[in-house]
């Protein structure tokens, strides 16, 4: 059966935003002279979610996801969704959105996910910058709120198996049966269940 796809962002995501400066846990880098913060564990929860979802990229790094973070979590080859702040406001005018109402939406990628997302497909996004206002948004755009997941992340800890168990746990409804994945929360010692919990949108 085809797996549902997952949107992924990268910073407050997979680049964690500390409020210290590489916390336990974390390693430091540099990419394209910005630091960013890895959890050591990343690798392992993003291979958790490509088990069970067809991972495109969706960020405003664009063509430098693949190249730079793509090899950190091992996505190298993974597609990735373009995305533009002027190129969403604009769609949004263009569909009568009042100034007012697009700025409560993440428009550099709600109004491009709509124009290229397929309607009859389920899909997870996480991101930490999106929430209610896409989720109406979107569906007002002619999506299935039973089709799609909006998790948004703490974008101090960025993604955590906490998050990783929550886009899974849906996958189940949406037909797709999630064999061999143990769940983490309570044993392990990597971003927890609360410091970097998700909020679902649309449950």
């Amino acid at each position: 059966m085809t797996k549902p796809t997952l949107y992924l962002d990268i910073d407050g995501v997979l680049n964690a935003i500390p409020r210290e400066i590489a916390p336990p846990g974390y390693s430091v880098r540099m990419m394209d002279g910005f630091t960013i913060h890895l959890h050591t564990e990343l690798p392992a929860m993003v291979t958790a979610l490509r088990e069970h979802f067809d991972i495109v990229w969706f960020t405003l790094w664009n063509e430098r996801a693949p190249l730079l973070m793509g090899p950190q979590v091992g996505l190298p080859d993974t597609p990735y969704l373009f995305t533009s702040w002027h190129i969403g406001e604009q769609v949004m005018l263009d569909q009568g959105y009042p100034p007012a109402a697009i700025d409560r939406v993440l428009y550099a990628k709600s109004p491009i996910l709509a124009m290229e997302a397929d309607r009859a497909t389920q899909w997870v996004w996480i991101d930490d910058a999106h929430g209610h206002y896409d989720h109406a948004y979107l569906t007002q755009e002619g999506f299935d709120p039973a089709n799609f997941r909006l998790l948004r992340t703490d974008l101090r800890t960025g993604l955590t198996w906490a998050d990783v168990e929550r886009a899974i746990a849906w996958v189940p409804e949406l037909g797709v049966v999630a064999e061999g994945f143990e769940t983490r929360s309570g044993t392990h010692h990597g971003p927890g269940s609360t410091a970097g919990r998700a909020e679902a949108v649309g449950e």
